[in-house]
C-alpha cells in the first residue's frame, strides 16, 4: 500500500519528465474545473480519457471522453495507465491514492506528497515543449510564465527544426563519434541569432564547413 505523508515528512523532489499518454486509458476521478483541465492536457497528447464522476461540468461538453456517471470505487481504475484524483473530498481522493498504491497505478493527485507525477505548465510548439514547475508551491505562478515563454517557445521550435535536419545530416555521415559531438555542440550557438533566416544560413554554413574539413 502506498505510504500516506507523515507529519513533519520531508517533501520529496520530483524528476522532470514527458509521460507518454497516446492510445493509453487515463481515468480521472471528478467532474470539475481542475479534472477538466487535466483531461484537456491529456487529450492534447492523444489520451484515452475516461471520467468518473456523480457531477461533470458543462466545460467537458466539447472534449471527447467517457463519462461514467457514479461514486468512485476501486473498479473504476481498471486497465488505467494512469489515474487522478481530483475530487472536492479529501477522504475520497486519500482512498483513491490508496487504491493506485495496491495496484501499481501512476498516481496524480492534489497532496503533492501522495503523487506519482504532477502536472506542470508548459507552453507548446511544435516538438518543443517548456514545461515549468513550482514543485506544487504556487501552480498559478507557472501558468502565467509559461503564457510569458509563448513567443520564445515559437522560436526554439523553428530553430529546433532547423537544426533537426543538421543533426540527421551530421549523425548519418561517416565523421568520428567526437567530431559530431563537437558540432552538434558548436551549432547551438545560433541561438543567439534573433531572425530565423540567418539561424539557417549561419548554421548550414558551420556543417558545410565541418564537412570539408572531415569529410572531404
Amino acid at each position: 500500500m502506498r505510504r500516506m505523508p507523515l507529519v513533519g515528512w520531508k517533501r520529496i523532489d520530483m524528476l522532470p519528465v514527458m509521460l507518454n499518454v497516446e492510445n493509453k486509458l487515463c481515468t480521472i476521478i471528478g467532474g470539475g474545473n481542475a479534472a477538466y483541465q487535466k483531461a484537456a492536457a491529456l487529450l492534447r497528447e492523444g489520451a484515452r480519457v475516461r471520467i468518473v464522476s456523480m457531477d461533470l461540468s458543462d466545460k467537458f461538453k466539447d472534449l471527447d471522453i467517457e463519462y461514467i456517471k457514479k461514486e468512485y470505487s476501486i473498479g473504476d481504475t481498471k486497465g488505467s495507465f494512469l489515474v487522478i484524483a481530483a475530487t472536492d473530498d479529501e477522504e475520497t481522493n486519500r482512498r483513491i491514492c490508496e487504491d493506485a498504491g495496491d495496484t501499481k497505478l501512476f498516481l496524480s493527485a492534489d497532496d503533492r506528497d501522495s503523487s506519482d507525477f504532477m502536472f506542470s505548465a508548459y507552453a507548446k510548439s511544435g516538438d518543443v515543449r517548456i514545461a515549468v514547475s513550482t514543485n506544487g508551491g504556487y501552480p498559478m505562478l507557472g501558468a502565467e510564465i509559461c503564457c510569458r515563454l509563448e513567443c520564445e517557445c515559437k522560436r526554439y521550435d523553428e530553430v529546433n527544426r532547423v537544426l533537426s535536419a543538421h543533426r540527421k545530416r551530421i549523425l548519418e555521415s561517416s565523421a568520428a563519434g567526437g567530431e559530431k559531438r563537437r558540432i552538434l555542440a558548436e551549432l547551438i550557438k545560433v541561438l543567439d541569432i534573433e531572425d530565423i533566416e540567418e539561424v539557417r544560413k549561419e548554421s548550414g554554413r558551420m556543417v558545410d564547413e565541418w564537412e570539408k574539413q572531415f569529410l572531404s
